[in-house]
């Protein structure tokens, strides 16, 4: 076997894509009865019910996997102009999403609107040691904007602290309008001149994110293998050139492979553990990323127990509201087909960086916190008729100070290591679109490895 792919999330069955794409020799081993990951959809009872993702970006990677798969006529596509909403002072208010509509709305104050004026015709540099996005904000917007704004969405794109993440690594593209163009609006606005196209629809599918994993694991065929476990990798090197034995768990039942190429499509923790006896690095540098825990509440409600007309995208909740969700999806709002008529669908996330202990609380303690907050803010007045509660443990990888170290001697290790390659959400944005444009560069490259072997 030419090279081997570990892990069947969005990332595995995007790499091994990619490789059948090259016309490459590769198997996929997945230790769970099926491929996908986090990427799960479930039809109950009217309701199409998510319990990880839900929605993707279009990008272009996955719009052509859309398209070769002949999906295309499945695929949903949000209204690009769907207000989004965050918490301030206990009720809705709708986030001006452009920097003209912000400084004309009343969303942020008047302090804030003259240091982006700032910002727009001054010139700033970012420091040289790596900054937290809360320390950003504050240093160029104020606390206004943290808290209204930017730690509202980075709860809602990372579930994690803006005290903590890393700037350079959760939001390069900002780190880089300001090291460029010594202004974040202006490097914004110059960027988007140059790249010419629109932003990336905001999609899902007829019967939900996971038919793309699901179709693209049943296009593979045989290539994938499910219910394997890999236990170690043994690296073995011999006349200048090296290959792999990974020893696994099929079904009960222990095995052997071999292979020229191995990408590991892993979390970081499982990563590490695999590696251990390739490098003893590798444990130290990916076991020390660390997760934030989140647990999925679907809820479904009579329309007419809603007292907020639920038009738009839904909303985010500042950490300083009090309140224990991070966010809500208006799910039958963004896309057909998800609640039978007359009801609705929302679904709520709950923990994060911020808030970890309560996924240590019984699944009615989590559904009563996510219905106090929810009667609260969107002025429900019965009762759910039904819904879903997924705990994910190790839902999203934080993007922390001292992120791009870790991976940088990542990098250092892998060189050291000829045939072994990465990806995961753990690199370049834990995004679906993000997953995938990783993973072909993953496929990629060990397609390059054993092609110069040949």
């Amino acid at each position: 076997m030419h090279i081997l792919i570990i892990g069947g999330g969005i990332s595995g069955l995007a790499c091994a894509y990619r490789l059948r794409q090259l016309g490459a020799s590769f198997l996929l081993l997945e230790q769970g009865n099926d491929a996908g990951g986090l990427m799960r959809s479930t039809r109950r009872d009217g309701l199409l019910l998510e319990s990880g993702p839900q929605s993707f970006l279009l990008t272009d990677a996955i719009g052509q996997i859309v398209q070769e798969l002949g999906i295309g006529d499945q695929l949903l596509r949000a209204d690009a102009k769907a207000p989004r909403y965050v918490v301030i002072g206990g009720a809705l208010r709708k986030v001006p999403l452009s920097p003209p509509a912000m400084i004309s709305s009343s969303f942020l104050g008047a302090s804030t609107k003259l240091r982006m004026l700032v910002d727009l015709l001054g010139k700033s540099t970012p420091p040289k040691n790596d900054e937290s996005v809360a320390a950003f904000v504050r240093r160029k917007f104020g606390e206004d904007m943290l808290q209204r704004l930017v730690g509202p969405f980075v709860s809602g794109v990372y579930a994690g602290d803006p005290e903590k993440l890393s700037l350079r690594s959760a939001a390069p593209g900002v780190y880089g309008w300001e090291a460029e163009y010594g202004s974040v609006l202006r490097g914004a606005m110059k960027s988007h001149r140059k790249d010419g196209k629109p932003p990336a629809a905001l999609c899902s599918f007829r019967d939900g994110v996971a038919t793309l994993p699901r179709r693209m694991a049943e296009s593979l065929g045989s290539a994938v293998s499910t219910a394997t476990t890999v236990e170690s990798i043994v690296r073995h090197k011999a006349n200048g050139s090296s290959n792999f034995e990974i020893h696994l768990q099929s079904r009960g039942r222990a095995d052997l492979a071999r292979a020229d190429a191995v990408i590991l499509a892993t979390p970081p923790d499982v990563t590490a553990r695999i590696l251990g006896e390739v490098s003893p690095r590798y444990r130290g540098l990916l076991g020390s990323i660390g997760f934030a825990p989140i647990a999925v509440v679907s809820r479904v409600y009579l329309r007419a127990s809603v007292g907020v007309p639920l038009e738009g995208f839904g909303f985010l909740v500042p950490r300083g509201e009090n309140l224990r969700v991070l966010g809500t999806i208006w799910n039958s709002s963004l896309f057909p087909g998800r609640a039978p008529e007359g009801q609705v669908l929302l679904t709520s996330f709950i923990g994060g960086a911020t808030d970890p202990e309560i996924l240590g609380y019984n699944d009615q303690a989590i559904e009563s916190a996510v219905s106090t907050d929810l009667n609260k803010l969107l002025q429900i007045s019965g009762e759910p008729l039904g819904g879903q509660l997924q705990r994910w443990t190790h839902a999203l990888p934080q993007y922390n100070i001292g992120h791009g170290e870790i991976l940088a001697a990542t990098q250092t290790e892998l060189a050291q290591t000829p045939g072994l390659f990465l990806a995961g959400n753990y690199f370049y944005g834990p995004s679906v679109g993000s997953c995938v444009d990783t993973a072909f560069r993953a496929a990629e490259e060990a397609h390059q490895f054993v092609a110069g072997m040949a």
